[in-house]
């Protein structure tokens, strides 16, 4: 079974962004995703934060069971500047019958996201993002699902937009999500954004295009470094 490096994926990138179009053929490499993200602290006074940090996600159907998940996310504290949170994940990830799990670590790099705990969240978090990918093609949805072996349960509700799917991890009750998809042709959507709340602090991972989030961060550290390399 063949699996892709991220420098292999970025050489597609880079086929990708000299075409600037994705055909049938190259979509069968796999599917790119670019997101700019933001935070807003919810206290005494509210504060919000624009372009703390980028986000990049690859993913590739490997099979009906299996799929590979690509994601590299650097964000800076939103007060603290030479503080960074940054984590890169690939990850061969398993269907099953609503859930999907880590079934091999390819690579992993966390920093400044310490403990067992956090970090299986981040895992956590990558399938649910891989399971909202595949419910935007396919339109079904289980409300009971299991991430990488956390109970979660979703809830969909249609807006004008698109639809809104709340995520609720049920044995932390302190952390909860929700993402909000754009309708595009006919019936279907696709993911615009991920928030993500725990206590006052509220994290937003909205989609961008290709060109905005390279032209604003691919050369920039720590994110040419974290997120690029």
């Amino acid at each position: 079974m063949r699996f892709f490096s991220i420098k292999a994926v970025m050489l597609m990138f880079m086929l990708f962004v000299s075409s600037l179009c994705l055909s049938q053929e190259s979509a069968a490499q796999g599917e790119w995703q670019f997101y700019r993200i933001n935070a807003q602290y919810r206290g005494t006074v509210k504060k919000g934060f624009k372009s703390l940090g980028c986000a990049v996600a690859w993913f590739k159907d490997i099979d009906p069971e299996k799929l590979q998940a690509i994601i590299h996310v650097c964000a800076l504290h939103p007060e603290k500047k030479n503080e960074t949170y940054s984590f890169r994940l690939n990850l061969l990830l398993k269907r099953g019958a609503g859930q999907i799990a880590v079934e091999r670590e390819i690579y992993s790099d966390f920093k400044g996201i310490s403990g067992t705990e956090r970090q299986s969240q981040i895992r956590q978090l990558c399938c649910l993002w891989a399971y909202i990918r595949e419910y935007s093609k396919s339109g079904i949805l289980n409300e009971k699902f299991v991430s990488d072996g956390a109970p979660v349960s979703l809830k969909v509700t249609k807006v004008r937009a698109g639809e809104e799917i709340t995520c609720g991890w049920t044995e932390k009750k302190n952390f909860s999500g929700k993402f909000f998809l754009e309708k595009k042709n006919g019936s279907q959507v696709a993911i615009d954004k991920l928030r993500f709340k725990s206590g006052k602090l509220s994290v937003s991972i909205a989609a961008d295009t290709a060109e905005k989030i390279n032209k604003e961060f691919a050369t920039r550290e720590p994110f040419a470094s974290t997120v690029f390399k």
